[in-house]
C-alpha cells in the first residue's frame, strides 16, 4: 500500500515538474524571435522577404531574403545586434528579445540598413532644440509609437508638457503648461516629419483653452542635441 501511494506521489511531483517546464517554455517563447519580428514588419508594409541584392550572374539579378540576413544577424537568439536609426551599430551592444520594444525597434533598424523600403522611425527618447526660442524637449518615456516628456529653457526651467506620436515618419505633439501654469490654458500643437534620424520639421498651431488654434508664427525645426 505505502509502495502504491509513494508511486502516485512520485508520478504527481514529475507530472507538476514537467507542467511547470512547459509554462517556463511557453513565457520564454511568449517573447518573438528576429526572423518571426522582421516578417511582421515586412508584412505590415506589403514588403516581399526574398528581394535584388544588387549583384548579378550572368547578367541575371541575384536575390537574398531579410528574413534569413536577420536570422544570420542574430545568432544568439535571445539576443540581437543594437541597431541604431542610422544603421550602425557599435559591435558591442545587444538586445534582449524580451525587451520587446528595444528588440523591435533593433530589428527595424536593421532591416533598412538592409535597403528594405520602410520609412524612417527614430526612438523619441533624449534631449531635443527647437529653433524657435532654443526651447529644450526632453523625451523620457516612449512605449512604440507614443510618447511623453517636458519642455523649458533648460533642464531646470521646465514650462510644460508634451505627449504625441510616431507614425513612421510622421510625427504629430501637444505642448501645455499643466502643473507649471495652473491659471494658464495655452496649448501648441505640432505636426511634422523626420528629415533623418535626428532632425525633425514642421509647422505649429496653438491658442488658449478652447478656442480654435490660430497659425503659429514660425517654421519649427527640432534637432537631437
Amino acid at each position: 500500500m505505502m509502495k502504491k501511494i509513494f508511486a502516485i506521489l512520485l508520478a504527481i511531483t514529475l507530472l507538476m515538474g514537467l507542467m511547470s517546464g512547459v509554462v517556463l517554455a511557453e513565457e520564454e517563447e511568449g517573447c518573438a524571435s528576429a526572423p518571426a519580428v522582421a516578417n511582421q514588419i515586412l508584412k505590415s508594409y506589403d514588403i516581399e522577404s526574398r528581394y535584388a541584392n544588387g549583384e548579378y550572374k550572368k547578367d541575371r539579378p541575384l536575390y537574398s531574403n531579410y528574413i534569413s540576413e536577420v536570422a544570420h544577424e542574430m545568432g544568439d537568439e535571445e539576443v540581437f545586434p543594437a541597431y541604431e536609426c542610422d544603421g550602425t551599430w557599435d559591435g558591442i551592444n545587444y538586445v534582449e528579445k524580451c525587451d520587446v520594444e528595444a528588440y523591435y525597434r533593433a530589428v527595424y533598424n536593421y532591416l533598412r540598413f538592409l535597403g528594405a523600403d520602410i520609412p524612417i522611425s527614430p526612438s523619441m527618447l533624449g534631449s531635443w532644440v527647437w529653433s524657435y526660442a532654443n526651447l529644450l524637449m526632453v523625451i523620457d518615456a516612449q512605449s512604440y509609437g507614443e510618447f511623453s516628456g517636458l519642455v523649458g529653457r533648460d533642464e531646470n526651467n521646465f514650462t510644460g508638457y508634451i505627449e504625441g506620436t510616431v507614425d513612421g515618419n510622421s510625427i504629430t505633439f501637444t505642448y501645455s503648461r499643466g502643473d507649471y501654469a495652473s491659471t494658464d490654458d495655452y496649448y501648441l500643437i505640432f505636426t511634422g516629419v523626420f528629415e533623418d534620424c535626428n532632425t525633425i520639421t514642421g509647422t505649429w498651431v496653438h491658442g488658449n483653452g478652447d478656442q480654435e488654434p490660430r497659425p503659429g508664427v514660425f517654421d519649427l525645426t527640432i534637432d537631437r542635441q
